[in-house]
């Protein structure tokens, strides 16, 4: 394994790195689709020499099955905004009519930003993907590569929501109920990582049409709780799922339950802090008739808990043999073991905290879509 700092401190690694954030913060701030489109490029290039940091095979594989997907989006994307310009002669969407829309341009926009995404139903490249890439390449992938084709796609559908409701609907009860059901037989943890990423996203996507607070608040706890288990288990460098739970059977009482409180935390279980940001899109979405779709969120989601706590169950509960050489908490060493204690102490009380201040916000109107 390379030590996290080969990754930060490598002079390549950290030009890259810069230039996959400013990529997507450009993207965000771009005032047409040129720019947006320019920036999405500039953060694809960037983050491909980080996906091949090691050399190996399957980094290699996934760089190029995640170059030729990113490319096919991004070039939707600028077809659509051809057709923009076409009509109206300018590059800022938001000027345009519907005629544009009533053309199917919106649909290809929107299939450009899914593909990014690798949400349902184009989802099929992002698993293997992820399976043949390091933690912390994963980890980005997962994460920081999200943020800029989400709240692009949140912008197509505050601005034209009526035009593509069912069809944003049907993407976000199709991803909880595929990354539910696509994590049940996985062995190997990336995997199941990425089909879990699949299923949030869901929910992400349905915060959409609720409000923009909504999104942020589920995105950025989605973004605490990844970090802390990708952290812990690039620490010890596991890949099978039941490695990854083995090797903290031999340790100390406080650590085992830490690791049991991120994937609880990562499913939703209450009152850990992953349920707030599921209260806070089950108390919006209920005041919008969309019924159908929060059952398929919620079905998608009773899928994900019951992966998560079969793998705890036998984790932690079996007399299975250890697949890794068993060590000591002291291992981690100091600053690894504030952290998981850190980490376990924000998911624990941290939902407690922050789902009393958002019970008070709702009920003064806060979270309402301006």
């Amino acid at each position: 394994m390379l030590p996290l700092n080969y990754v930060i401190f490598m002079p390549y690694g950290f030009l890259f790195f810069c230039m996959t954030v400013f990529g997507a913060i450009f993207s965000l701030s771009a005032s047409h689709w040129l720019g947006v489109w320019a920036g999405l490029e500039i953060n694809l290039i960037a983050f491909i020499p980080l996906m091949l940091y090691r050399g190996t095979v399957l980094e290699t594989e996934s760089a190029i099955k995640y170059f030729i997907f990113q490319a096919v989006g991004s070039a939707m994307i600028m077809f659509s905004s051809l057709l923009s310009f076409g009509s109206d002669f300018v590059w800022d969407l938001t000027t345009n009519g519907l005629s544009l829309f009533m053309e199917g341009g919106v649909v290809i926009l929107i299939m450009g930003l899914l593909l990014k995404l690798g949400v349902f139903p184009f989802h099929f490249w992002f698993p293997s993907v992820v399976s043949g890439l390091s933690w912390f390449s994963g980890f980005l992938l997962l994460t920081w590569q999200k943020i800029a084709p989400l709240f692009l796609l949140f912008l197509v559908s505050y601005l034209w929501g009526a035009s593509v409701m069912l069809m944003i609907m049907a993407v976000a009860g199709g991803s909880s109920i595929v990354g539910g059901i696509g994590g049940v037989n996985q062995t190997q943890l990336r995997a199941l990582l990425a089909y879990s990423s699949i299923a949030h996203l869901g929910w992400m996507v349905f915060c959409c049409f609720l409000s923009e607070g909504s999104m942020k608040i589920y995105f950025g706890v989605y973004f605490f709780i990844t970090m802390c288990i990708f952290f812990v288990v690039w620490s010890a460098e596991v890949n099978l799922v039941f490695q990854a739970f083995s090797s903290f059977v031999g340790k100390n009482l406080v650590v085992r339950f830490i690791v049991i409180f991120l994937f609880l935390s990562l499913g939703g279980i209450p009152p850990l802090l992953g349920f707030v940001p599921k209260w806070v899109v089950l108390s919006l979405g209920s005041g919008t008739g969309m019924v159908f779709t929060l059952g398929l969120l919620i079905l998608g989601s009773l899928f994900s808990l019951f992966y998560y706590l079969s793998l705890i169950f036998s984790a932690f509960f079996s007399a299975g043999p250890v697949l890794l050489k068993e060590f000591y908490f002291s291992s981690f060493g100091l600053g690894m073991s504030a952290f998981l204690v850190l980490s376990g102490s924000l998911n624990l009380f941290g939902g407690l905290f922050l789902l009393k201040n958002f019970i008070y916000s709702y009920a003064m109107g806060l979270f309402d879509k301006p």
